[in-house]
């Protein structure tokens, strides 16, 4: 997925960092440094969700799934989700700017995800 159609809305739009973990090595791997996240809704199928982080016109894609978020000190949350680049489930902690940008996304995320 490259942008969205207008069959999406933007449900949180926020400043931040991805890392996924490697389970292997069990160390965090940068996938965007600080840049723009965003989650959007699928209008017609409620559970279809997605983050995007960008940047400088670069972007990634993940499908959201109903997993338990963590927190991760006051900034950051941890999930798991859909890599639409390597078509792979990712565990990934989400390090936003600010600690009210992590408290929005998280109700965001429960609203869809109860």
């Amino acid at each position: 997925v490259s942008t969205m159609s207008s069959g999406w809305t933007q449900v949180f739009r926020g400043r931040g960092s991805v890392y996924a973990l490697d389970e292997d090595t069990k160390q965090w791997a940068d996938r965007g440094l600080s840049g723009n996240i965003s989650m959007f809704k699928d209008n017609k199928n409620v559970n279809d969700v997605r983050i995007k982080w960008e940047k400088n016109n670069n972007y990634l894609w993940w499908r959201l799934t109903s997993s338990k978020l963590k927190a991760k000190g006051e900034r950051a949350l941890v999930l798991k989700a859909w890599s639409t680049i390597n078509n792979q489930q990712e565990i990934l902690a989400i390090r936003f700017s600010t600690q009210q940008s992590a408290i929005q996304y998280g109700k965001k995320y429960y609203n869809i995800f109860p």
